[in-house]
């Protein structure tokens, strides 16, 4: 099973890529810190590609160097603690690149195996709450040679929180 874990540098995605360190015959790592992620790819023995996700041509060159998955775990993902109204509009496309766009530009250059799987763990925002809230979700979808067409999946919710509540 080839497996690219795309956030790799964070708790969730390391955690993610731990887990299929074992498990998958070959095994891509990807994120922005590139001194974390070259220390875990060589912690887990797996391969290592640092990408800026809002950048269409970093991840263009990402998908082409792995090739064919069987599983894509997206836990890339971008928080601000702050109430909405505060919010910058950096802070903004910032939290969209991330959560967004990534994952945009990685299914539109994604090729897969058949069957294979991508699992999508994300920060959603909930403006109806009054407040900057998020909840993180866990989109799984089988997809097959095109590219998520006609996919289908459905959402699991594992918890939700409020940043000012954790902060």
């Amino acid at each position: 099973m080839k497996a690219l874990v795309i956030g790799a540098t964070g708790g969730i995605g390391s955690a993610i890529a731990r887990l299929l360190a074992s498990r998958a015959t070959t095994l891509w790592l990807s994120g922005r810190n590139t001194e974390k992620l070259a220390e875990l790819a060589r912690q887990l023995n797996a391969h290592a590609f640092p990408a800026e996700l809002s950048d269409e041509e970093q991840v263009r060159q990402l998908m082409m160097t792995v090739g064919a998955l069987d599983l894509l775990v997206y836990a890339a993902g971008a928080v601000v603690r702050v109430n909405l109204r505060e919010m910058s509009l950096a802070e903004w496309e910032r939290v969209m690149a991330a959560n967004l766009t990534g994952a945009f530009f990685v299914l539109k250059h994604a090729q897969w195996n058949s069957p294979a799987q991508a699992i999508f763990l994300g920060v959603y925002l909930d403006f109806f709450s009054g407040e900057w809230a998020f909840s993180l979700r866990c989109q799984q979808s089988s997809v097959g040679d095109d590219a998520c067409s006609g996919a289908t999946g459905n959402a699991t919710e594992w918890r939700s929180f409020n940043p000012r509540a954790v902060a």
